[in-house]
């Protein structure tokens, strides 16, 4: 498996896949899925991370692409799950909660939350109306698994108060991820 997946992401995000994994598909599949990865990638999740330590992307990314093709194979929704999971999570969080509160407080930190849980990318939310936003992730390695996990994660986070539509991808040559984000009417 070679990945070029640069970059870094919080010990909290590694955490939510164990834990999705474990939840949805039982400890001996996780189990499974470690002993899959190259040596060189498992570490994180032989012995797994606190939630604010820094841990290699690329692991992030193969522990993710391992699990969907031993799982649930050729599904893609998989890692969209796995991201509404985490960002579920993240809403009952003490530390992010505030900053998910309110559709427009989410809107506004949105680029400042981004930062704690990546090293890499700029996220930016553009276009604010009444009932929608444009969000925008430049810069960040371009993996499928990773794009469609951080769809997830934003509707895990605003709980169903947001809905999410892919506009763009990275991945297909875009220049950025770009999704459309509406709130009138959920």
């Amino acid at each position: 498996m070679t990945l070029t997946t640069t970059g870094n992401a919080r010990g909290g995000l590694f955490l939510n896949a164990i834990a999705f994994v474990r939840e949805h598909h039982g400890v001996a599949a996780h189990d499974a899925v470690v002993r899959a990865l190259p040596a060189e990638l498992a570490g994180p999740f032989l012995n797994p991370p606190g939630e604010a330590a820094w841990r290699p992307l690329s692991a992030l990314a193969a522990y993710m692409e391992t699990a969907q093709s031993r799982l649930a194979p050729g599904d893609e929704e998989f890692w969209r799950g796995m991201g509404r999971f985490g960002g579920a999570h993240d809403l009952r969080a003490r530390a992010v909660a505030w900053m998910l509160q309110t559709i427009e407080i989410a809107a506004r930190m949105a680029p400042i939350a981004w930062r704690s849980y990546y090293d890499v990318g700029r996220l930016e939310v553009a276009d604010r109306g009444a009932a929608g936003a444009t969000v925008r992730l430049h810069d960040f390695a371009p993996r499928r698994s990773l794009c469609v996990r951080i769809h997830g994660a934003l509707e895990g986070q605003m709980a169903g108060r947001v809905r999410l539509r892919e506009t763009q991808c990275a991945v297909r040559g875009d220049a950025c991820c770009e999704w459309r984000a509406e709130w009138g009417g959920c």
